[in-house]
């Protein structure tokens, strides 16, 4: 049975955001969802989402939840993919099934246009954008967000046979340890925007030129000669040198002079960056948006760029990016008074760099304090020069322990947090401190005074679960 037939479609590892965002689509689409996870001890976003679906998700995995009501089985990029005691069963069942990325690109494929957004950094966000765009305009469309919300919205919805669809595209592996193919090279996109290329992943990819094939391949695949239908930001230079050495078609956007789409007139009003976007030496629109940093309007001219080029009318689609919110913790400010306190997603030095200057640019009179956790040992060791060197943007940093993925079996890595300590000493830099999670908000009180700024930061556990606790302790201490 097809996807398409399913009626009944299972889930393995549905708390993902990915996961959790297609099910949500599916659901729209008329079909009975369940899946699985590992227990959980917290109420995480997509447990809150899932709840508010009504969608049953059962504790662990068990072979005995997959019978012969079960239609379809999505299997998990971690938890053993294929492997995974549910999908074996699935097997001997002969109930039909498909990676999560697999599953992605059949649902792309039930749309006309079909948008794929890819890049190292940013995408979570310009995916958003572009399905808020898409609701603001009442267009029948199909999305997937790799965020738990945004604007108000959540990660996924749609329903089959709609005009548009926009995903995130993923250059991550589609199954750990069993099919080291990109999970976007199962979409087959109309149109690809993409963000940037930079290096990451160290326990898929060991360089950046490994990285670049992954996307080398992606666009060969799927642009047409005879179509522009490439979007790329003209300022990274990794992708830009992509675009050029393989002769690809493509419509450029950024902020330097080289774009076609191009930002321009960039100014800070009232705590709001204002920008122009031209294409070429023709004004198309103005935007006031919520979001913070030139990163963002890079992203935001991306997507005045496709659009535009879609057809849709651009003082609508200006009025729904100036008004669009922040994806939850993509720089999102949570708590304002005698201190400032926003939380952060950016887990590898680029994204670090960029937001901590975005903040800088807005609150230049303010001490910038971080709470750091480490995203995988992986990256740690690979870019720990880079980390370092990016988190000099702040005035200070509380360094928690490295949280250390699911995914991982690097053994044979060994770097701590304290390490990143040292290296920034060695390095002339001392504003860096290791510090536990449980003794993090008494250093935090010693060290904290009345304007400043406190960012958490980190795609580990610790970092969003200390978000309450930390607007609490402000409030309990008239900050």
């Amino acid at each position: 049975m097809t996807l398409y037939q399913a009626k009944t479609v299972y889930l393995i590892g549905i708390r993902g955001v990915g996961m959790a965002a297609l099910a949500c689509v599916l659901q729209d689409m008329g079909k009975n969802i369940l899946g699985s996870d590992v227990v959980s001890s917290h109420n995480t976003p997509t447990d809150l989402l899932l709840k508010k679906r009504d969608i049953k998700v059962f504790e662990e995995f068990d072979e005995k939840h997959i019978n012969n009501s079960v239609d379809f089985v999505v299997t998990p990029t971690l938890f053993n993919g294929p492997d995974n005691i549910e999908a074996k069963q699935a097997y001997k069942l002969n109930v039909d099934s498909a990676t999560y990325a697999k599953a992605v690109g059949i649902v792309m494929n039930w749309s006309t246009t079909r948008i794929a957004v890819c890049g190292s950094h940013g995408k979570t966000t310009t995916t958003a954008l572009i399905a808020n765009v898409f609701n603001d305009l009442k267009l029948k469309s199909t999305y997937i967000v790799g965020a738990s919300e945004f604007n108000n919205g959540i990660s996924g919805g749609g329903s089959t046979g709609e005009d548009f669809c926009v995903v995130e595209a993923d250059e991550y592996v589609t199954s750990v340890g069993f099919n080291n193919m990109s999970k976007f090279l199962y979409q087959n996109p109309s149109h690809i925007l993409c963000t940037n290329i930079d290096f990451d992943h160290p326990d898929v990819f060991s360089s950046l030129k490994e990285v670049r094939l992954s996307f080398e391949t992606f666009f060969e695949e799927n642009i047409k000669d005879t179509e522009k239908n490439l979007f790329y930001c003209v300022d990274n230079q990794a992708l830009n040198e992509v675009v050029k050495e393989n002769n690809l078609e493509g419509i450029s956007f950024g902020l330097s002079d080289k774009a076609e789409y191009q930002a321009r007139n960039i100014e800070i009003i009232d705590g709001q960056f204002k920008f122009d976007v031209y294409r070429r030496n023709l004004s198309l629109t103005s935007i006031k948006m919520l979001l913070k940093g030139d990163h963002n309007i890079s992203n935001m001219t991306g997507v005045v760029a496709l659009t535009h080029t879609l057809g849709l009318d651009i003082d609508k689609v200006s009025v729904s990016l100036s008004q669009f919110s922040p994806a939850q913790r993509r720089l999102q400010k949570l708590y304002e008074n005698k201190v400032t306190y926003y939380d952060d997603y950016a887990h590898h030095p680029t994204e670090i760099k960029s937001s901590l200057i975005a903040l800088k640019n807005l609150y230049p009179e303010k001490k910038i304090i971080v709470i750091f956790e480490p995203h995988t040992i992986a990256r740690t060791y690979a870019l720990k020069y880079e980390f370092v060197e990016s988190l000099k943007y702040a005035d200070y940093v509380f360094i928690l322990p490295i949280y250390t993925s699911v995914r991982e079996k690097q053994d044979n890595i060994k770097i701590t947090s304290e390490d990143l300590v040292n290296l920034s000493k060695k390095k002339g830099v001392g504003n860096l401190e290791f510090v536990e999670s449980e003794d993090v908000i008494d250093k935090l009180l010693n060290e904290i005074r009345p304007k400043d700024l406190v960012v958490t930061m980190g795609a580990g556990d610790k970092v969003y679960f200390l978000r309450d606790t930390l607007i609490k302790t402000f409030k309990e201490n008239n900050f």
